[in-house]
């Protein structure tokens, strides 16, 4: 299996980057990764695997509302646009 330290170094330093740049434009109140963090010892469920609906669309609808800027390649905006639906929290 893949070391706690592993997923708090990289999978979710990845999630709080993501999550920061979406509180930043506005489209969340909040960082929900922010100080997220799990321990090296046994598994510890605190909530459901996937988004709940209503996470679901509000991820959708700012994904939806990327907007391109003169400096950012077409496809890094693309990327931003795609990347929600490819998320394994999505495949429910």
């Amino acid at each position: 299996g893949i070391k706690a330290k592993t997923i708090n170094d990289t999978d979710f330093a990845a999630l709080r980057a993501v999550f920061k740049w979406g509180k930043q434009r506005g489209w969340l109140p909040s960082n929900p990764a922010e100080g997220a963090r799990i321990e090296g010892r046994g598994k510890t469920v605190t909530r459901e695997k996937y988004f709940l609906e209503d996470e679901r669309a509000s991820i959708l609808k700012a994904a939806l509302a990327v907007q391109a800027t003169e400096r950012e390649n077409a496809k890094t905006t693309a990327a931003k646009r795609w990347v929600p639906c490819y998320s394994p929290a999505f495949a429910r």
